[in-house]
């Protein structure tokens, strides 16, 4: 076996794997309705996938015109857990807007940052990927400041909006069934 070959066979092996990953998320996710539990197990999960410091998940509040923090993780989650963000301002709120994934590998100079909110925290490098339910972008996935290296690669930013059709999924589905438990639990 050649150098190249046996490089492509790893490659072709390291996908397999995280195809197979992909789907065990996928009906992990799918097999519980407890919106809590599917956005940690995703959160867990996403971190794992990319090796990044601390992640979250922004969701739309379509009335407002906002992304809130749905679950956040990390140092400064006590500290930020409370904080909104007009779709189209900042990074995440141009992801919202536009539904287009991006990694920025160097923050401090993007004109959309405006800078970490805490000092428990230094913000680098983001992959924020647009979760889109039945067309229409209802949050935005988040991870911060990869572990092993200076920035999101490619592969992690494919990796992701792999992961982030499931997690919206998912995500819906929950909220789906909150409402209606909420609406059943008011008619009692």
């Amino acid at each position: 076996m050649t150098p190249d070959t046996a490089d492509t066979a790893a490659n072709l092996e390291r996908r397999v794997r995280e195809q197979e990953a992909l789907l065990e998320i996928g009906l992990e996710l799918a097999a519980t309705l407890d919106l809590r539990r599917v956005l940690s197990l995703a959160l867990t999960k996403a971190e794992e996938f990319c090796r990044a410091e601390t992640s979250s998940i922004w969701e739309l509040d379509e009335a407002a015109g906002e992304l809130f923090f749905r679950v956040v993780r990390g140092r400064a989650a006590p500290e930020i857990e409370n904080l909104r963000i007009p779709v189209g301002q900042g990074i995440v709120g141009a992801v919202a807007a536009s539904g287009r994934a991006e990694t920025i590998n160097d923050v401090a100079s993007d004109p959309r940052w405006r800078g970490d909110t805490s000092e428990e925290f230094d913000t680098r490098a983001i992959l924020a990927v647009p979760l889109t339910a039945r067309g229409k972008v209802i949050g935005v996935l988040q991870l911060l400041n990869p572990l092993e290296s200076e920035g999101f690669s490619g592969d992690d930013l494919r990796r992701m909006q792999l992961f982030a059709g499931s997690v919206a999924h998912s995500l819906e589905n929950a909220r789906l069934y909150e409402r209606e438990h909420e609406r059943r639990r008011q008619l009692e």
